[in-house]
């Protein structure tokens, strides 16, 4: 049951780390080959939970690679059901736990790295932490929730059809955002502006401490709105997508 999700993320994530580490010990070595061990931290300040929001994107690659183990096993729960007293919804939230928990692993095992090579670089004294942290982190956590939930819903219906759908999701996400911000009469823009409510990238955008007043958000909501608003809409997609998922024809 859940055992082969858990080979299924773990390879993920191993893949997933493995770049991550790679291409950050292959950043180490040229830089240091290059100055001959001679590196010294430039100036300015890195507010940690910049760094936390720049990680979120990596916590989508995760969440778009394991997002499809659901869908892709139509027929496991057949043999499983006439074998073991096991719902299928008990079998779906099993496999759902260990997606949360490969997503949430990758997220913070991606901001973990991030500091490592901070520390390589001797840069480590310029991140500046702050309160605002730990909410940053649960708005990046629910925006990867979200973004699973919705592909979990979408694919629910259709049988081995879950990565494609996670890597459309990709453009789609990326396409409602685009158009949002392009030059469009009030009505069309007033839709992409609607449906900026179920793209994840769109709760993220102007965090940062960086954003400026002038610039319009499409997700204009204060940080604990934004939280909860992100968390909810994965929590009903998830009910939505296992009820769904559950009771389709084997």
């Amino acid at each position: 049951m859940q055992y082969v999700e858990v080979l299924r993320v773990r390879r993920v994530l191993l893949w997933f780390l493995g770049i991550v580490l790679g291409m950050v010990i292959l950043s180490i070595v040229s830089t240091y080959a290059g100055t001959h061990g001679d590196i010294h931290a430039g100036g300015g300040t890195l507010h940690f939970a910049d760094l936390v929001l720049g990680c979120v994107f990596g916590a989508w690659i995760v969440t778009t690679c394991v997002a499809p183990g659901l869908s892709n096993e139509s027929a496991l729960t057949a043999p499983i059901v006439w074998t073991r007293p096991l719902s299928r919804q008990q079998i779906a939230w099993r496999y759902v736990a260990v997606d949360v928990a490969a997503i949430t692993l990758g997220y913070v095992a991606l901001i973990a790295v991030a500091m490592l090579a901070l520390a390589a670089f001797g840069a480590l004294g310029i991140v500046v932490t702050e309160p605002r942290a730990g909410a940053t982190f649960a708005l990046g956590l629910g925006a990867a929730m979200m973004w699973y939930a919705l592909v979990l819903l979408v694919s629910a219906r259709i049988p081995a059809r879950g990565g494609m759908i996670a890597g459309l999701s990709w453009a789609v996400f990326i396409a409602i955002g685009t158009l949002w911000a392009a030059p469009m009469p009030a009505p069309v823009h007033a839709v992409f502006g609607a449906l900026n409510y179920l793209n994840p990238m769109a709760w993220i955008g102007g965090v940062s401490s960086a954003s400026h007043h002038s610039v319009q958000h499409a997700v204009e909501l204060p940080m604990p709105l934004q939280i909860l608003g992100c968390w909810a809409i994965a929590a009903v997609a998830a009910v939505v997508a296992v009820r769904l998922w559950a009771t389709r024809e084997v």
